[in-house]
C-alpha cells in the first residue's frame, strides 16, 4: 500500500494536473503545497483508531515517501522517519527546524493557556494548552498529534517538538491571546478561536 500510493503521487506531479487529479480523485494532495520553486512539495496525513499515516511528494516526481505506523501516538515516529530520509536522500529545502527558546515567566505562560476550537482546515473540535511542571504542553482533540510540549520562540509563536508546526497566537483588543494560527513550512493551514467558556482569569 505505501509503495502504491507513492507510485501514483509521483506519476501525477506535474503542476497543472496536480490540483485537478488530485481533488477530482478525492485524495486532497493538493491542498497544501509548501517549500519553494521546483522543490515544492504536497502531502496528506491520516489517522483512525489503531493508526497513523502520513505521505510527502516533490512536485518534480523524483522524491518521495509514504510512512503508516500502527499506534494511536505515532506522530512523532512519522516525523522523526522523513526528516532521517530527507537527510539521508539529501532532499533540498527540507530540514529539522532549528529554533531556540526564550523563557517566559508563569504570568506570560497563563496567557496562552485553555481551550481553542478550530475555525478553518477541515479539523472538529479544538485542542488545549495546559501547564506541567513549567511547560506548556499542547493537545489536539482530532488525536493525530499527541500531547506534546510546546516551545515558545518569540513573542505569541511556539513550535511543537514533535511536529514541523509553528503555532502563532493573535491578541485581541483586550490584550488576551483570542485566536491561533497553526504554520507548515510558513503556509498557515489551521486556524483556532478561544472558547468563550476558557477566559484567561
Amino acid at each position: 500500500m505505501p509503495t502504491h500510493s507513492l507510485r501514483i503521487a509521483c506519476g501525477r506531479c506535474s503542476l497543472p494536473r496536480l490540483r485537478r487529479n488530485l481533488v477530482r480523485d478525492g485524495l486532497d494532495w493538493a491542498q497544501l503545497l509548501t517549500g519553494k520553486g521546483t522543490h515544492r512539495r504536497f502531502g496528506h496525513s491520516g489517522f483512525n483508531q489503531g493508526f497513523m499515516c502520513n505521505f510527502l511528494a516533490d512536485v518534480s516526481g523524483n522524491q518521495g515517501i509514504v510512512v503508516m505506523t500502527n499506534a494511536n501516538e505515532g506522530y512523532s515516529l512519522l516525523t522523526e522517519i522523513i526528516y532521517t530520509i530527507a537527510e539521508i536522500y539529501h532532499w533540498p529545502d527540507y530540514q529539522r527546524p532549528a529554533y531556540s527558546g526564550v523563557d517566559l515567566t508563569s504570568r506570560e505562560q497563563n496567557q496562552y493557556l485553555g481551550h481553542f476550537e478550530f475555525t478553518s482546515g477541515g479539523l472538529g473540535g479544538g485542542l488545549s494548552f495546559d501547564l506541567t511542571q513549567g511547560i506548556i504542553y499542547c493537545t489536539i482533540e482530532a488525536g493525530f498529534i499527541p500531547r506534546c510540549p510546546v516551545v515558545p520562540v518569540a513573542t505569541d509563536t511556539f513550535v511543537l517538538t514533535e511536529s514541523p508546526h509553528t503555532l502563532k497566537f493573535t491578541r485581541g483588543k483586550s490584550g488576551e491571546a483570542t485566536d491561533l494560527s497553526f504554520f507548515m513550512e510558513n503556509v498557515e493551514i489551521w486556524t483556532a478561536k478561544r472558547s468563550a467558556s476558557s477566559a484567561v482569569c
